[in-house]
């Protein structure tokens, strides 16, 4: 079907709850796989195509390690093994430590980049955005509300979105 310029196309009917998303960026695309319910119940696929993109996406960006990531954070918090793992052990500590550590690793990033370090910003980077998903994780926040909050924000000036917060 055709909604506001945009294609849609189904495979599967009776969607239960999407297991993953994927962005293209040789294309504006997005996919869901989603769970279906019913006779032949499996895998299904729903894709998104835009008719435009605000953006380019480098070529080849694959963010598909953070959602991997994101995965084995939530294992290691449903696992609550501390002596076996860092992540559980970083979470039993509480989300003081976890927020103690994310503002260490954004501090670290920080010295890099004003260090012309490309190398050390991309490393610090990794841990800055491991601490990060443990910080969602410790609050409950999920990747899909992020998500959501960034697609609010799509195409509004970062200027007038700030204005529009309340004051505190």
């Amino acid at each position: 079907s055709s909604h506001f310029g945009c294609r849609c196309f189904v495979q599967g009917v009776c969607w239960r709850q999407p297991l993953s998303t994927a962005m293209s960026c040789t294309r504006p695309a997005l996919a869901v796989f989603a769970g279906t319910l019913g006779a032949g119940a499996g895998l299904g696929i729903l894709r998104w195509t835009a008719p435009k993109r605000r953006a380019e996406c480098q070529e080849g960006t694959d963010f598909s390690a953070l959602s991997r990531l994101w995965a084995t954070i939530r294992e290691r918090q449903a696992e609550n093994d501390p002596e076996g793992s860092y992540t559980a052990r970083l979470l039993r500590r509480g989300r003081p430590k976890c927020a103690q550590k994310l503002g260490e690793e954004a501090t670290e990033v920080v010295i890099e980049a004003v260090g012309g370090c490309k190398e050390g910003v991309a490393k610090e980077s990794a841990d800055l955005l491991y601490h990060l998903l443990v910080v969602w994780a410790s609050l409950g926040v999920r990747p899909e509300d992020v998500m959501a909050e960034l697609t609010k924000r799509e195409g509004v000036s970062g200027i007038a979105e700030k204005a529009s917060r309340p004051r505190q």
